[in-house]
């Protein structure tokens, strides 16, 4: 047993102080590794910012009652508040038993043109039938007249027939003798005459019914736009239409009441309560767009070559989230960043940063980022 031990001896337990020599290199390598991946360059404090747009009170009003809470995601016509206006609304009110008056009168006057159209249209159609009649008769007399007128010719003109009407009713054709004495001729030349002026007179007078006839049809065509004129049917009917788009106009007015959403956005912190008169133009509340954030740096002038147009920067988000972004704009004018008396003046650029890479962390508009240029930009 004592050779064995001998020929292989037991080897001593490692010091206590070889691992704790190990540990802290392992410590030591870790932490410059950290170190060395931190960016070395400038660093400066910015406030998250993201493109706004501004609603207003489109009229004068109170403010009646909010339609969303503050930090609701809006989107393009989505109600945000209602603005109350007393003056409005009775106007409204008023305008609406206006034309309920003046339709009131308008269908009054309907009714009184229809009865008086009725009248007129049953007088002139009378008429219309007395004269038709009149000019039959009359024509009727014509055609007599012309028949006689032509027999009374022929007997001039010696043929066998000639008329006889004694009692001037009827009309009966004999046959008299060729040979006709003169005063018989003398009388058939008379009887003649009188032949043609009476159908010359009773054509006249036909003449006289048609165009009597006409004018009454034409009275007839027109009588109904004469009547709405007489009876004022136009004038009410006008009063009506210019009532109704004067409440349209006041009912848009209304609705203007209803603000909604111009943007897409979240809806940030109302600038008035539920009570408060506003009048035209008045700040309400500011719509974030999230998806437009950028960061507002407020870079000492010595550190703005850092800074240039296009410079990678590394940020660091509240709950240490670290993303990246890149440099957009840089102020042409620096300002003062203490009272312009004292004997140490410094200043400060604004310089907004973009987002670039992953999306930023979904973080309260005004939140304090972190900002570092690497050594390497």
């Amino acid at each position: 047993m004592n050779q064995q031990s001998e020929l292989c001896p037991e080897l001593p337990a490692p010091p206590r102080r070889i691992f704790a020599f190990a540990a802290s290199a392992l410590a030591l390598g870790v932490a410059l590794a950290l170190w060395i991946e931190q960016p070395r360059g400038p660093e400066c404090y910015a406030i998250l910012a993201a493109r706004t747009t501004y609603v207003t009170a489109p009229i004068e009003g109170t403010f009646a009652e909010m339609s969303i809470t503050e930090g609701a995601d809006v989107k393009i016509g989505d109600p945000i508040l209602r603005l109350q206006d007393g003056s409005l609304e009775r106007r409204i009110l008023d305008k609406k038993r206006e034309i309920a008056a003046l339709e009131s009168q308008f269908q009054q006057a309907l009714a009184a043109t229809e009865l008086e159209l009725n009248w007129r249209t049953r007088t002139l159609e009378s008429e219309i039938c007395d004269i038709q009649l009149r000019s039959a008769s009359f024509l009727k007399e014509q055609y007599s007249f012309d028949m006689q007128r032509s027999m009374l010719n022929d007997v001039l003109a010696g043929r066998d027939f000639v008329i006889q009407d004694e009692n001037d009713s009827l009309f009966h054709t004999l046959i008299e003798a060729k040979t006709t004495n003169s005063s018989k001729r003398m009388a058939t030349v008379l009887e003649m005459e009188n032949a043609a002026n009476g159908a010359e007179v009773s054509a006249a007078q036909v003449e006289i019914c048609e165009e009597r006839q006409k004018q009454l049809l034409n009275l007839k065509s027109s009588l109904p736009m004469q009547i709405r004129r007489t009876q004022g049917v136009n004038v009410a009917e006008a009063n009506v239409v210019r009532a109704k788009a004067e409440l349209d106009q006041l009912l848009a007015e209304e609705s203007d009441l209803m603000i909604l959403s111009p943007s897409i956005g979240r809806v940030g912190v109302f600038q008035c309560r539920t009570g408060d008169h506003l009048k035209r133009g008045t700040p309400i509340v500011e719509l974030l767009d999230d998806a437009k954030r950028y960061l507002v740096v407020h870079v000492p002038s010595k550190e703005i070559p850092h800074f240039a147009l296009g410079t990678n920067v590394k940020l660091k988000f509240p709950g240490n989230e670290t993303r990246t972004g890149i440099v957009s704009t840089v102020s042409p004018q620096a300002k003062p960043s203490c009272p312009t008396n004292s004997v140490d003046i410094d200043t400060t650029i604004l310089v907004h940063v973009d987002q670039t890479g992953n999306v930023w962390p979904s973080v309260p508009i005004g939140s304090q980022v972190q900002v570092r240029v690497s050594e390497s930009d």
